[in-house]
């Protein structure tokens, strides 16, 4: 009888300890499941910190100390890799840790069933009396209580760690939104600066000065710090003469029989202007020390 009720008290310790291993196995391999989850896409925004951190360090030193030539021939590498950099959007990968509750078993409950059984003893001298012997399977399923007790301490542990992971990830993430921007206005500000550049590069002049109107302008040249002007179909005061800086007009110069003009150009070794005359074809010479024509 002895060996019958202690069989039955394993069986029913066996039963509570494979529950209790099969919940604390389930909550273990969630628990590793989020944790993986939360490190991968940690690892992943950490990566992508530092790729953005190195381009953002390599543009800045482009634009505080390289030299125009050096962003120009840098333009196409940087805009391949800031495009790189913004295809590779990892905030698309979330992590969304599971949400994990324990309803515990009602042990107050359990306490009021005979699991074992009862031991009647049926005598002729005294009525049935039944003796209940479940005090040791009482202990022992209180102490199973307690152990899921710490498993659901333990659950709430790890739960709280993955608010802590969520919340992380959300930090990270506004971070990269943050960068994100910052990256798009350097690469505004550089793309407006190469067009810039390209802009200075392409010019191959611009306007100094308008002139008053008047006849056309054949020939300009401007030896001595003055500009010599020449208009044609004049009969005299064919040359104007400006000061170089100011463009102001100082005097005329007159070239008697003077045709029809092609072109003015100075020699500053002669020191004298010559004035190309295809109508009657000549060249007339205007000595620019004392504006005497010959």
């Amino acid at each position: 009888m002895k060996k019958i009720v202690l069989a039955t008290g394993d069986i029913v310790k066996r039963s509570v300890d494979d529950q209790t291993n099969d919940v604390l196995t389930e909550l273990q391999t969630v628990t590793s499941e989020s944790s993986s989850q939360a490190e991968s896409v940690q690892e992943a925004f950490e990566l992508a910190v530092v790729s953005m951190e190195s381009f953002h360090t390599r543009s800045r030193e482009l634009l505080d100390k390289g030299r125009t030539s050096d962003m120009t021939r840098a333009a196409r590498e940087l805009h391949e890799r800031a495009q790189e950099l913004l295809n590779n959007d990892v905030t698309a990968v979330h992590c969304h840790p599971p949400r994990v509750t324990f309803t515990p078993a009602d042990v107050t409950q359990v306490k009021r069933f005979n699991l074992i059984g009862r031991l009647a003893v049926i005598t002729e001298e005294q009525p049935d009396e039944p003796l209940p012997k479940v005090a040791r399977v009482e202990t022992e399923l209180e102490e199973d209580r307690q152990e899921l007790k710490q498993a659901t301490d333990t659950a709430a542990v790890l739960q709280e760690e993955l608010i802590q992971a969520t919340a992380r990830e959300r930090e990270l993430q506004m971070q990269l939104d943050k960068m994100k921007d910052e990256l798009q206005m350097q690469l505004e500000q550089q793309s407006r600066l190469l067009k810039e550049q390209e802009m200075k590069q392409r010019e191959i002049g611009h306007l100094v000065e308008r002139l008053p109107e008047g006849k056309p302008v054949t020939g300009v040249t401007s030896p001595q710090n003055h500009l010599y002007i020449l208009r044609d179909e004049k009969c005299s005061e064919q040359v104007e003469v400006c000061d170089i800086n100011s463009y102001q007009f100082q005097r005329y110069l007159t070239v008697p029989k003077l045709g029809s003009t092609a072109d003015i150009v100075a020699c500053a070794h002669n020191r004298c202007a010559y004035i190309s005359d295809w109508e009657y074809d000549s060249v007339d010479k205007i000595a620019l020390s004392d504006d005497t024509v010959t």
